[in-house]
């Protein structure tokens, strides 16, 4: 039986998805999120507006969503801190 995060198990049934969306603007995360959710009813998708957060959690996530361009960083300047805790959780830049 799997235990990881979002993959199927044994008896072909599968978990919950964790995902992270990053933005500076709050609507947007919101809007994003609850489209995501629609989209797929195995996602749960967490916001945030603050980049520099998300690689001290990384943890609680199975996927992270980013724009890519924040004032406070960029999305390839987060992907470049995620990738020094974690090679493998998976990354999509959104713009």
């Amino acid at each position: 039986m799997s235990l990881e995060p979002g993959l199927p198990t044994v008896d072909g049934t599968t978990s919950e998805i964790s995902v992270v969306y990053v933005d500076d603007y709050r609507e947007l995360c919101e809007l994003t999120a609850e489209g995501l959710e629609q989209a797929n009813s195995r996602l749960t998708v967490e916001t945030t507006t603050e980049p520099s957060i998300v690689a001290d959690r990384l943890e609680e996530f199975d996927c992270i969503v980013a724009d890519y361009d924040m004032p406070e960083t960029d999305g390839i300047e987060l992907l470049r801190r995620v990738r020094t805790v974690s090679e493998e959780i998976p990354f999509i830049l959104y713009t």
